[in-house]
């Protein structure tokens, strides 16, 4: 279950079975596909379980967000490995850093979706510097170090990383959020995959 805390100052408890929750739904799903009624969607994605705050940096641990990345990257590797035969959908971890919560691991049916969302597509296609909205603005910028190096993550055969570093301003308040989005998929060229 994904809960997001009203209260984010509240001390968390129980940091320990919360790590060991999300290590276990992790096992669960090396052993996961999406059953073949799902196919003809666009995705299916599997979000983080557990409270939000005990994947934040206020209450989760260096050490402990370091192996949620490393975990949702080797998962979203075993997930593809469970592909059955006459699937061409790609696989996925998308991290949300630092925060984590965003994170999923998604499955890709549709290839233009896939499209959207893969490594080389992204490398190749650059976002505007700044888009602008009523409350504030976005600007979009390579991240200052590679996540997977920086988290100690190993980058699984026949996959690909990109990131991107957001800077989200909000006028109303005058605050500004930093954040990165890594996508960790399948690429292309990988046999039988969605191109």
């Amino acid at each position: 279950m994904r809960r997001f805390d009203l209260r984010p100052a509240k001390k968390l408890r129980g940091r320990a079975r919360q790590e060991r929750a999300f290590h276990a739904a992790m096992d669960g799903m090396a052993g996961w596909f999406p059953d073949r009624a799902l196919w003809d969607g666009d995705f299916a994605q599997v979000k983080l379980p557990g409270f939000a705050k005990a994947y934040g940096t206020r209450h989760g641990s260096a050490a402990f967000r370091a192996a949620v990345v490393g975990r949702l990257v080797g998962t979203a590797a075993a997930v593809a490995g469970n592909r059955p035969g006459g699937c061409r959908a790609r696989v996925a971890a998308l991290i949300d850093w630092p925060e984590l919560w965003g994170s999923e691991i998604c499955v890709f049916f549709d290839a233009a979706q896939a499209k959207g969302f893969s490594p080389e597509h992204r490398a190749t296609h650059r976002l505007p510097s700044r888009t602008t909205w009523d409350g504030g603005w976005v600007e979009a910028s390579a991240p200052d170090e590679d996540l997977l190096a920086r988290t100690g993550t190993a980058l699984p055969t026949g996959f690909a990383a990109h990131g991107t570093q957001l800077r989200e301003h909000h006028s109303d308040s005058g605050l500004t959020f930093v954040r990165e989005e890594w996508v960790v998929m399948e690429t292309a060229t990988s046999e039988g995959i969605l191109g």
